[in-house]
């Protein structure tokens, strides 16, 4: 019997390709990961996603990281290894909570079926820990933004299946393009550039690479679902201005 599925979506007028993440897992937060540590709110401060979903050594996960301080120096003016900057920032290296079931349901040109294909995401956050806030420098010199907020520099890796087989995995780079902030409501937005391929293989970290699309979404509370569950609440719109020959 043939799978359900989405249908065949095409990219709309004026873009090559498009895709659609969300986030709608039901799952107790109280508990913890049975195999990733350190989880909260669905991220986890974790190396999982860089050591077994990228397959990459400490070594490399520790170049990467490199990397992320210089394109969060670039581009936003802020040194996390300066001394001045101790207690301001925290940067830690994350896997985003698979009980979140962060999936794709729309990706152009392929049929995608109706319970989507399960998303992996990773890399790196920086948040901002000053209580009053943090003055920008780099593309956004003078702009001071509050507590809490983050920037992020990571991949994510989409399993394409067919039935209960991975047939492909498509991964794509993503770095912000500004910061996420949260309002009293636990609600924000975020944008970031996004780019076909690995960390490790497009020096995405370095802002002469130009974006191949943007990642544009809403991130929001938990919804409580009774029984001390919850449902996880982001959306995410992935639109390219490159034709990946449909991936």
């Amino acid at each position: 019997m043939p799978l359900a599925s989405a249908g065949l979506v095409k990219a709309p007028d004026g873009f090559d390709n498009l895709l659609l993440f969300m986030q709608n897992g039901v799952f107790d937060p109280s508990e913890p990961h049975p195999v990733i540590p350190n989880c909260l709110d669905s991220v986890c401060e974790s190396d999982f996603f860089n050591l077994v979903s990228m397959d990459r050594s400490p070594a490399e996960i520790e170049a990467l990281e490199e990397q992320g301080k210089a394109f969060f120096n670039a581009r936003f003016g802020i040194d996390v290894d300066q001394a001045s900057e101790e207690g301001r920032v925290y940067l830690f290296r994350f896997t985003v909570d698979p009980r979140a079931q962060y999936r794709a349901y729309i990706v152009s040109d392929i049929n995608v079926p109706t319970e989507g294909f399960f998303v992996d995401d990773g890399g790196w956050i920086l948040m901002i820990t000053d209580e009053d806030g943090f003055e920008l420098g780099g593309e956004f010199a003078g702009q001071t933004v509050p507590y809490g907020s983050m920037i992020l520099f990571g991949e994510y890796q989409i399993e394409v299946k067919r039935g209960n087989t991975i047939v492909d995995t498509i991964v794509l780079s993503y770095r912000s393009g500004s910061f996420v902030s949260f309002d009293a409501n636990g609600t924000a937005s975020f944008g970031c550039e996004i780019k076909r391929g690995r960390l490790d293989e497009n020096d995405f970290y370095d802002l002469s690479v130009p974006r191949d699309g943007l990642a544009q979404g809403y991130a929001g509370p938990f919804q409580p679902v009774g029984n001390g569950l919850v449902k996880a609440n982001v959306r995410n719109t992935l639109t390219f201005n490159i034709d990946f020959g449909g991936i």
